[in-house]
């Protein structure tokens, strides 16, 4: 119960991550400058408490084949993932976006069932259906100009759909790799290093260094604060996977994140999306899939 619980706290920070990220974006009108400076952000969050705890020497305990899943994840998520997913948020607004990124529920339960040995019931079918019905309505809202006028709609599902599929296998990766160790926080650490690295070298492309000196301070303070809130989650997420079944840690992580998007983007972003009839009732069947998640439990 307490990876559950953990859960929903990194599911309120990962939405206040994507929210913040999409004013900056809509002010930067790209979304490559998200990447670097969330990827660095949590790389340093994440050393500072490894080398203060001593948690550092768990590194040594790490197989290659250990990193190597670590590593694996890292990129997958806070590179190929995370790109697709802003993508898909300044294409079509956090409110349409992070609900399709949700559907990596199945994905991951999935994995968690065929390949991890965890159980399937009928309390966790159901909450995947409820769930996925919620994200079917929310994704079907709204639609007026005002939330795609930086780009298309079918560009902005593709974009948030590739992000999902990235999302829902990189957990299953993450845990195979914290097998091997006890602290999430280093299991974090190696996978932000790993990304990092990778991000690293797309800065040697001369037109990502531009865009990084053209953010100005308006684009760049939502986004530091988006990479801040982002990395937070994601050391709870680690946190969450190392005490629950993926089945139930992600599917809890990502309706909450779905749910809390239309209050959180209405207070913050409230001119840069759109609200309506439908979206609500997809919040409320997403609500009823968290219900039946805890029943699972």
């Amino acid at each position: 119960m307490i990876g559950l619980i953990i859960a929903l706290f990194a599911g309120s920070f990962n939405c206040l991550g994507s929210v913040f990220a999409r004013k900056g974006m809509h002010r930067s009108g790209e979304s490559f400058s998200p990447i670097p400076i969330s990827n660095f952000a949590g790389l340093a969050f994440f050393l500072l408490p490894v080398l203060v705890t001593g948690e550092v020497a768990q590194l040594g305990l790490l197989s290659w084949r250990g990193v190597g899943f670590l590593a694996a994840a890292g990129v997958l998520h806070f590179v190929l993932g995370r790109q697709l997913a802003y993508t898909g948020i300044r294409l079509i607004g956090a409110t349409r976006a992070n609900p399709v990124t949700a559907s990596n529920i199945l994905v991951s339960a999935l994995l968690g069932v065929l390949f991890l040995g965890e159980p399937l019931t009928v309390y966790l079918v159901l909450s995947l259906l409820f769930i996925l019905g919620g994200v079917i309505l929310i994704g079907g809202g709204g639609g007026g100009k005002k939330n795609a006028v930086e780009g298309s709609l079918a560009a902005g599902l593709l974009a948030a759909l590739g992000a999902a599929l990235c999302w829902g296998i990189s957990p299953a990766l993450v845990k195979v790799g914290l097998q091997e160790i006890s602290s999430p926080v280093v299991g974090n650490f190696v996978s932000y290093a790993a990304a990092s690295v990778m991000v690293g070298l797309t800065l040697f492309h001369p037109a990502n260094n531009e865009k990084l000196r053209r953010l100005e301070r308006g684009a760049l303070i939502p986004i530091v604060v988006a990479g801040v809130f982002t990395a937070t989650a994601h050391l709870l997420r680690y946190i969450a996977l190392a005490h629950s079944p993926v089945s139930l840690v992600i599917p809890l992580i990502m309706s909450i994140n779905a749910l809390l998007v239309f209050p959180l983007s209405f207070l913050i972003n409230r001119k840069l999306e759109v609200f309506n009839a439908r979206t609500i009732l997809g919040a409320v069947t997403v609500v009823i899939g968290v219900l039946l998640i805890f029943l699972a439990a």
